[in-house]
C-alpha cells in the first residue's frame, strides 16, 4: 500500500537549505511512495527562496545596501506587494569572521525598504529571522529618516552597542510614503522586546553576545525604549505599545520597530504557509515529514515546524520531525502536535557542521521513515 507523504521542512541554519534538506529527505522515501516537497522558511533567512513558489520574482537592488557579502543584495515582489528578507541584510549567514554582535545593525533594512518604495510598493512585507543584529531597530529607523542623537547633540553610532548613549529621537524626516503603505511584519518568533525572552537575553548569545556583552544590549534596548516612551506623541503611545507587543523582540528589536512605524504583525510562518496554500497540500497527504535545525524551546514560540504541525493535527495528520537535534522531552513535541522526531546528531554529531554528512543521514532517516509508511 502507497500513501502522499508531504515533506515541508524549513532550513538547518547553517547547514543545509530547506530544498536540500527536502530534497535529500525525499531521495530516501519515494522509492516506496508519492513525495510531494515544498521547503518553507518562517519569515527568516530562506523565505525569498520558498516564496517563489507562489509568484514572487526577485529583484536585485541597485543601491548600495550595507551587507556582509559582496552578492547582490535581493528582495522579491508580486506586484507591488514587496517582501524583504532582514537576514538579506544584516543575517548570521552573511558574517564573515567572527560575530560582532555590539555593531551589527540594521541600516540596510530600512535602506532596503526605501528601495522597495521608490519601485511603487504598495505592500511591504518584512521578513524577521536569522539577524546577527541585536540595535533595536534603530538603524533600520536610521534607514528610514529618523535620527537618534546623544546628550550632546551628536549622532549615536550604529549597533547595539550604541543604544545606551541615545537621548533623544527625531522622526521629523521619516520617509512619509511608509505611513501610506501596508507594512506588514512577519516575525519567526513571538519574543517582546526586552527581559528574560527578549531581543538580548535570549537571542543575542546565538550571535556571539558573551555574558557581559548580552547585559550591556539588554541595558541599551531598555534605555531606547526609556528615550521613545517620553517621546511626543504619537511616538510615546507607540513605543509603549510596541515594547511588550508579540513580536518586538524578533530581529534582534527589528520587530520593535518595525511596529513603532505602523507595521501590523502576523507570525512568520503561517504567513508563508498561506502564502503557499499549505491547506491545500496537507487536504491530499496522510503524512508530513517536516524539520529544523534545532528543536528547542524556541521553536515552541512560532517556529515552522510547529505551525505546520498546528495544521496536520487539525486534520488527524500525523508529523514527523527531522531535526539536526532536539532538546524537547517527547511530553513537549508530543504536545506541540510532532508524532515523532528523527534527530541526525543521534546517528553522527559530525552532522552539525558536514552538510555533505547530513545530506547522507537525512537520505538514510528517508527510508528509515519510508518503513512506517504502511501503517498511514
Amino acid at each position: 500500500m502507497t500513501s502522499s507523504v508531504l515533506i515541508a521542512p524549513d532550513k538547518f541554519k547553517g547547514t543545509l537549505s530547506a530544498k536540500q534538506v527536502a530534497d535529500a529527505i525525499g531521495a530516501g522515501i519515494e522509492c516506496k511512495t508519492k513525495v510531494k516537497i515544498i521547503p518553507l522558511a518562517d519569515g527568516g533567512d530562506g523565505s525569498i527562496e520558498a516564496i517563489q513558489a507562489a509568484g514572487f520574482e526577485v529583484v536585485k537592488l541597485d543601491a548600495s545596501i550595507p551587507s556582509a557579502t559582496t552578492k547582490p543584495a535581493t528582495i522579491a515582489r508580486k506586484g507591488d506587494v514587496y517582501f524583504i528578507e532582514a537576514a538579506e541584510f544584516c543575517g548570521l549567514r552573511h558574517v564573515i569572521g567572527e560575530p560582532d554582535p555590539m555593531n551589527s545593525n540594521t541600516l540596510g533594512v530600512g535602506l532596503a525598504i526605501r528601495s522597495a518604495l521608490d519601485m511603487g510598493a504598495q505592500t511591504i512585507v518584512l521578513g524577521v529571522g536569522g539577524t546577527a543584529s541585536t540595535d533595536g531597530g534603530v538603524g533600520f529607523l536610521m534607514g528610514l529618516g529618523a535620527k537618534f542623537f546623544t546628550e550632546t547633540g551628536e549622532l549615536i553610532p550604529l549597533g547595539g552597542g550604541g543604544l545606551f548613549v541615545i537621548s533623544h529621537a527625531d522622526f521629523s524626516e521619516l520617509d512619509p510614503r511608509l505611513a501610506q503603505t501596508q507594512f506588514i511584519l512577519a516575525s519567526d518568533v513571538d519574543s517582546s522586546l526586552l527581559g528574560p525572552t527578549g531581543a538580548a537575553k535570549l537571542f543575542s548569545p546565538q550571535k556571539g553576545a558573551d555574558h557581559l556583552q548580552v547585559e550591556a544590549l539588554e541595558m541599551g534596548l531598555n534605555q531606547l525604549a526609556k528615550v521613545l516612551k517620553s517621546s511626543s506623541k504619537p511616538w510615546a503611545e507607540r513605543a509603549k505599545y510596541a515594547i511588550d507587543a508579540e513580536g518586538s523582540g524578533a530581529g534582534g528589536g527589528l520587530g520593535f520597530a518595525a511596529l513603532l512605524v505602523g507595521a501590523r504583525r502576523i507570525p512568520g510562518a503561517d504567513y508563508i504557509l498561506d502564502l503557499l496554500d499549505l491547506d491545500q497540500a496537507l487536504s491530499h497527504c496522510r503524512l508530513v515529514v517536516t524539520g529544523e535545525g534545532a528543536l528547542d524551546e524556541q521553536s515552541l514560540t512560532g517556529k515552522l515546524p510547529i505551525a505546520l504541525a498546528n495544521r496536520a493535527r487539525a486534520l488527524n495528520i500525523p508529523v514527523f520531525a527531522v531535526v539536526g537535534t532536539c532538546r524537547l522531552s517527547i511530553k513537549e513535541y508530543l504536545a506541540a502536535g510532532i508524532t515523532q522526531v528523527f534527530a541526525l546528531d543521534k546517528l553522527d554529531v559530525r552532522c552539525a557542521t558536514d552538510s555533505e554528512l547530513s545530506m547522507k543521514l537525512l537520505t538514510q532517516v528517508g527510508r528509515e521513515i519510508a518503513t512506517y509508511l504502511p501503517t498511514y
